[in-house]
Formats: C-alpha cells, structure tokens, sequence
C-alpha cells in the first residue's frame, strides 16, 4: 500500500531459460480514488499530526475541513515471497473533535498498537482516504514490577518448605 492509497505489487527476475531479467511492477487504482465523473475523487487533507505516541496515547490530527472523518493507522509492512506477516489496520476512536481538530485514541493493548511505523489516514463521508501522514508507535514506558511483601511467619515456611525441597534434592 502507497501513501495516496494506490497499490503497488512489484515482482519479477529471470524467469526458467529467459535472458532478460524482468524487473516488473503495477500500480493499482481503488475504484474509491476515481469519482462518478472518472476524475481523481476529493481527498480530505491532513493539516497536521502527532508524529509519534505510545499505545494508550491521544494523538491530535487537524484536516482541511470539519465534516466527519473516520481514521486508521495501517502498519507500514513488510513482504517476501508474497507473504506480509507485518501488515495490520488499526481504526481509531474519535475522543473529541473541535472543527477541524480530532482528538484519537490509540488502542492502550501494545500487542494490537505494536511499536513501529504507521500510516495514519483520514477518511471522508465516502471512504475516501488522505494521503497519508507517517505516525512512530513507541514502546510503552516500562512498569515496575509489584513488590509482595510477605508476612514473617509466611517467609518462615516458605523458607522451611525450600529448604526441605533442596535437602531432598540432594539425595
């Protein structure tokens, strides 16, 4: 997937006995970029965006016009031997708006907002999409650990079952 919504599949090599090396590629237009008319369909326009956040995050995004927007984050992917074992759509839930000013929530589960590098769209009424904006998902800050603290008799028996354990190891 490109940035303005195309779709790039590109391919190719020596193929069996030929001499010449096929460097190929196609560009694909969605029928969602063309209008009625067979002109290029109108885009929403993002102004401005967070360029980088943690799962969990508000981000901010301004676009050219107040009329409802959907958005989503598409992980910038990867592919070898047409398999994508990278690519993913996140939709984000619009927390407020205020005109053209979108606050959106990135999901707080790092297993579905993974760290790396997005595309963030915004979609018009018609499913229309921007071009897109590059968007840096972050690791989430680190958490402590919980320290137990267990009463001195608990210690005690913990302490004699080890031991017991360990002794018994031994033989």
């Amino acid at each position: 997937l490109m940035r303005d919504g195309r779709v790039m599949t590109a391919g190719g090599g020596l193929c069996g006995g030929c001499a010449a090396n096929h460097n190929d590629f196609e560009i694909f237009v969605p029928p969602y970029l063309i209008d009625s008319n067979g002109d290029l369909a109108r885009r929403p326009v993002i102004l401005s965006a967070t360029q980088s956040c943690s799962p969990g995050d508000q981000i901010t995004v301004t676009v050219d016009s107040s009329e409802d927007h959907d958005f989503e984050l598409l992980r910038v992917s990867t592919a070898t031997h047409a398999v994508n074992n990278d690519q993913r759509r996140i939709p984000l839930t619009v927390s407020s708006v205020n005109g053209a000013n979108f606050e959106l929530q990135v999901p707080s589960n790092p297993n579905v907002a993974l760290t790396g590098v997005y595309y963030l769209f915004a979609l018009n009424g018609n499913g229309v999409p921007s071009v897109a904006v590059d968007l840096q998902i972050e690791a989430p800050p680190p958490t402590t650990a919980p320290t137990v603290k267990l009463p001195p008799f608990l210690l005690r028996i913990v302490l004699i079952i080890l031991r017991a354990l360990f002794q018994g190891l031994g033989q």
